[in-house]
Parts: C-alpha cells; structure tokens; sequence
C-alpha cells in the first residue's frame, strides 16, 4: 500500500539449508555458489540439491513470463536474504560462501537482462534474535564486514525480535518487526520510494 504500484516477490523458501555442503541441511539442498557444487548438481525444483539455481530459474521464469510483458518495463529492486543458523557450525567460512552467493546473483541478473545496474543489486540482510538457540557471533559477524565492505549489502540487526517457543523461528511480532525494518531499509536505499 505505501508504494502504491503492483510489485512481485519471487521467494525460495526452505528451513534448515545451509550454503556450506559441510553444513547439515535437513532437506539435504544448499544455496552454494561454489563453481564444482552448482556444477555437479541439478536445482532443488527439479530434484537437485542446488536452492541457488533454483532461485535463478524462478526469477528467469518470472522475467520472461511476466515482468517481459509489463508495459512500463520493470525492475528488481532488491534480495533479502534471512538465513544463517544452519551455517553456524563453519561460520568462519560464512563471509566468502555469502559473498559468492551475492555475486551470483548479481552476474545472473546481468547476464540474464543485459543492465549492469544489477552488478550493485541491493541486498538486505537480516540477523538473529538475542534469544535464538542457533544465533552465531560468527555469522552475523560475516554479514556485518560484507556490509563494511559492499556499499550495497545492508544487515537489519534483529537482536530483539521475538521467537516461537521454539527459541528459533520468529514469533508474529518479531516477523512484523523484521518486515517493517525491511521496509525502512528499503525507503533509506531508494530501492523503493513510499508516499
């Protein structure tokens, strides 16, 4: 409502992944960008293990089914990205396996689309609750030097967003506190602009 246009979001969804094939995945699919992963493995929609060409085949599909047609043109404004506890365990390799992640992303809207604006795509980054039995120092201390150094990689520190019982997931109040700062970040980048 506060953008005042259609928009999409095209989501790949899945709990307990990892990026780091070293780290457990309870559905056994990683979003690693590693050049002998993705090549050794099909995309998880398809029966594989890669959640990362899936996402792009998403994304591909939507460009070419969808947002092709819009009259006005379009543009992707941003990836947010909320993940990390399964990667807990080989935290100290998070930084490169992310920054490859973000990487190809950005070179796959490239060359899916031919605009180079999307060689500095926005990404979003959130982090764990205070709370989280699976929050890692190590990770969110990854996300925060990719920010340091990716003038368009930004984390939303959610230190205090309220989980389930579960001590893991957010609870409503935490997912409406993690949306709303999602928002704010959006509006402060100028990925969208609200009334």
């Amino acid at each position: 409502k506060a953008i005042n246009r259609e928009f999409y979001v095209i989501k790949e969804s899945l709990g307990g992944t990892a990026v780091d094939p070293r780290c457990g995945s309870t559905q056994g699919m990683y979003w690693s960008a590693a050049p002998e992963f993705l090549s050794a493995n099909t995309a998880a929609d398809r029966g594989g293990k890669s959640l990362l060409k899936a996402f792009t085949n998403n994304i591909g599909a939507c460009i070419d089914s969808v947002l092709s047609q819009k009259p006005g043109g379009y543009e992707i404004k941003a990836f947010l990205w909320h993940q990390g506890e399964s990667d807990r365990l080989k935290a100290e390799c998070y930084y490169d396996n992310l920054k490859a992640v973000v990487s190809y992303v950005r070179r796959y809207l490239v060359e899916k689309t031919g605009d180079e604006r999307y060689n500095s795509l926005t990404f979003i980054c959130g982090t764990f609750s205070s709370e989280s039995r699976q929050r890692s120092q190590g990770v969110v201390d990854a996300l925060k030097l990719l920010a340091e150094e990716d003038a368009d990689f930004h984390v939303i520190d959610m230190y205090d967003g309220s989980l389930l019982d579960d001590r893991l997931h957010f609870d409503a109040d935490g997912a409406v506190l993690f949306g709303n700062r999602v928002f704010d970040k959006l509006v402060e980048t100028g990925a969208i602009i609200a009334d």
